[in-house]
């Protein structure tokens, strides 16, 4: 009776562990899905091992030169979209906020 209950934990255990790996694996796989460039993050911290490594400015400035005015980087699983286009950012932030009503503006200069 014992040895069930045991297995009936583990199984439950093992489902939900699936199923927040399969959670992580989905969210950083946003802008793959929306066709948004940017660098692969890593499972468990995003795109921020390689931020610590370089430091954030070397690190945006790469990823500008790699995949343009508009790519997508993870901050841990918290997916943040850099826009360096002037026109696009006025896009988001005036002519489409509607669809954009959650977002964390955060500016800084590089």
């Amino acid at each position: 009776m014992e040895a069930t209950y045991l297995l009936a934990i583990g199984v439950l255990l093992f489902t939900y562990i699936l199923f927040k790996l399969r959670q992580r694996r989905l969210k950083f796989s946003t802008f793959h899905q929306l066709g948004i460039p940017g660098p692969r993050p890593s499972f468990l911290w995003g795109n921020l091992p390689e931020i610590n490594a370089k430091g954030i400015g070397v690190c945006v400035v790469q990823w500008y030169r790699q995949y343009g005015d508009v790519f997508g980087v993870y901050f841990g699983a918290k997916p943040f979209l850099c826009v360096a286009n002037p026109e696009a950012l006025k896009n988001f932030m005036v002519k489409e906020f509607n669809n954009f009503t959650d977002k964390d503006v955060s500016m800084k200069r590089f």
